[in-house]
């Protein structure tokens, strides 16, 4: 059993304004058909973008708001970008027609080995369709490969080439199927670590993973946290909160995501903890072990799901909503990456954070 140390500062401001952040949400199908936990229907995301534009959002590009945030440039009032992931049918059939009549930009994350397949991915000429529809193409990694951590056995340089592979081969595609190369990656299965990180950010790239959170200036630009929907967390009191969070400023070390064991438990300490910020580990609220003054610890685990997250959340004196998300990936019994034939395979369900 390996005990973890994690230092954790929180400091939360008032001064954060609406110009000032912006929220990413996360879809992969929009189906009734495909499976519960990587979709939503399209009834409901219909009902996404109606509230969108009932309460005026502006829905801009996901490159042209992360390209404000990084320089500085303030975002217009309810900034909002919309995503998917892995390139799957329903966004080419469902959802980029209502899109198109509301005249919403998106961006569609894909790995391009597995286009030429077809069958519930979008092949090139129906990606060309998506760009004609207002979407944007970027990429997931060229085989959808776990890539946050180097294999068991496998030396920091040989994972090192590894990434640097799995990213750049779904550059060189996109590049020579599509005519741009992407300046965005999104992490398969959202997993990612502090190292790995600094690779896409050396690489040039933005990194994106599927922890909850708003964006601002102050964000990990090398692991920028989205909202993710899908069936049973996507009702829309539940969009309408997460619509309108706000990035809650976070000092943390260790950076980045955790790795753990499975039977792990974590000290937990947080510092300078602002009054009713409310925690939650695994979705359930996360009680104390002790508590002086802005300074509390916590004792957390055992890990037993792949991937967990610890929240924390805050709502300010005027109504604001604020959201910080830590994720834990437990380490794994099995071989880290697999080839685009095992891929096919195997069911995509809990691939969600």
């Amino acid at each position: 059993m390996r005990s973890t140390i994690l230092i954790l500062v929180l400091t939360l401001t008032s001064l954060v304004h609406p110009e000032d952040h912006a929220v990413i949400v996360l879809y992969h199908h929009v189906s009734q058909d495909t499976p519960a936990s990587t979709s939503v229907s399209p009834a409901r995301f219909s009902a996404h973008l109606d509230y969108l534009s009932d309460h005026q959002f502006n829905v801009l590009a996901l490159t042209d708001m992360i390209a404000r945030l990084r320089s500085g440039e303030r975002l217009p009032d309810n900034a909002v970008a919309i995503t998917f992931d892995d390139g799957y049918r329903s966004v080419l059939t469902t959802a980029a027609p209502e899109l198109k009549r509301r005249n919403f930009p998106f961006t569609v994350f894909v790995n391009p080995s597995s286009v030429p397949n077809g069958g519930i991915y979008l092949n090139w000429q129906e990606l060309k369709e998506i760009q004609a529809a207002g979407g944007d193409i970027q990429n997931h990694g060229h085989r959808h490969d776990r890539i946050s951590h180097p294999d068991r056995n496998e030396s920091q340089a040989k994972w090192r080439q590894r990434v640097v592979e799995e990213i750049e081969f779904g550059q060189r595609a996109i590049a020579d199927h599509l005519g741009h190369r992407p300046t965005l990656f999104a992490y398969p299965y959202g997993e990612f670590s502090p190292a790995l990180a600094e690779i896409v950010l050396d690489m040039g790239l933005t990194g994106l993973g599927q922890h909850s959170g708003a964006v601002g200036y102050l964000s990990n630009f090398g692991g920028l946290p989205r909202h993710p929907f899908y069936t049973g967390a996507d009702h829309i009191e539940r969009f309408a909160l997460r619509i309108n969070t706000r990035p809650m400023p976070v000092v943390a070390a260790p950076q980045g995501p955790l790795r753990v064991a499975a039977e792990a438990k974590v000290e937990l300490h947080l510092e300078h903890i602002m009054a009713n910020t409310r925690c939650f580990f695994d979705g359930h609220p996360a009680q104390a072990q002790s508590s002086s003054g802005l300074s509390r610890q916590y004792e957390l685990g055992p890990f037993p799901q792949r991937r967990t997250k610890f929240n924390c959340t805050k709502a300010d004196e005027i109504g604001n909503f604020y959201w910080w998300s830590y994720l834990f990936i437990r380490e794994r019994p099995w071989p880290a990456h697999t080839t685009p034939v095992s891929r096919r395979q195997r069911s995509v369900p809990g691939c969600l954070l």
